[in-house]
């Protein structure tokens, strides 16, 4: 069975993630490499709801909406 190949919208340098009760989640993080131009490189940004919270690490990546942030680790 072969992989979907995921377009990442950007990548995402993650400072903290914050999940509730109700395992709603949203991520804290810098953001590099936007595809979509909406952010310069290093800026701060607050994700909207995260979709894959439960897997996120293990995946690699971060989807939300209407972004799929690739997880960057600093200094790589």
């Amino acid at each position: 069975m072969s992989k979907k190949l995921i377009e990442f919208s950007a990548e995402l340098e993650i400072t903290d993630f914050c999940k509730n009760g109700e395992g709603k989640a949203v991520a804290f993080g810098k953001v590099f490499n936007d595809s979509k131009n909406r952010f310069p490189d290093g800026s701060e940004i607050i994700t909207s709801l995260v979709h894959n919270t439960e897997t996120y690490e293990a995946d690699g990546y971060i989807k939300t909406q209407n972004s799929v942030y690739k997880i960057r680790h600093p200094n790589k």
